[in-house]
């Protein structure tokens, strides 16, 4: 499927390209937000409650 959009065509010979180095950061980073703001909206309904 990913040859489909170019995936087969970025990877280059040391492996993973930027872009994919670059989105799987981009994946943590809302990931680590997401989790946060459950963190945050769970605190603030423990108080408010």
């Amino acid at each position: 499927m990913s040859d489909l959009f170019g995936g087969g065509m970025s990877t280059s010979m040391g492996g993973v390209s930027t872009a994919e180095r670059r989105l799987d950061r981009i994946t943590v980073v809302l990931t680590a937000v997401w989790v946060l703001t459950i963190a945050a909206l769970l605190v603030l309904y423990r108080i408010g409650a």
